[in-house]
């Protein structure tokens, strides 16, 4: 197959007949050809050092992070850590008397079958 067979077979040629008579081609190009003639700016990767910063130094870093997260944090006060204790005891009394009652009915129920 001939280069320009494919070239053409590419590109779209459409004439337009404009308000004056004259005729105005255009020339649509295939989505590989578009993506061909953008031109992308060549991104230069430049290795940055990094300059060698002793362990003390990130060690203090990290625990001044830590710090002012810990100032950010909502703690609760007395009277809601009393009422969400008594909310988890009251939870799980509920639930193992649940466990219990559904243990004691499925033997009950056993040792009538057997």
């Amino acid at each position: 197959m001939c280069p320009m067979a494919n070239s053409d077979e590419n590109n779209k040629e459409n004439l337009q007949t404009e308000a004056d008579g004259s005729e105005k081609k255009t020339v649509s190009l295939s989505r590989e050809k578009k993506a061909l003639t953008k031109k992308e700016p060549e991104k230069s990767v430049a290795k940055k050092e990094k300059a060698k910063v002793s362990w003390t130094t990130e060690l203090q870093r990290y625990l001044r992070g830590v710090v002012s997260e810990v100032k950010k944090v909502h703690w609760l006060g007395k009277r809601e850590v009393v009422i969400y204790t008594i909310v988890v005891f009251v939870a799980v009394l509920f639930v193992g008397t649940l466990i219990w009652l559904f243990d004691s009915l499925l033997t009950f129920v056993l040792r009538l079958i057997m």
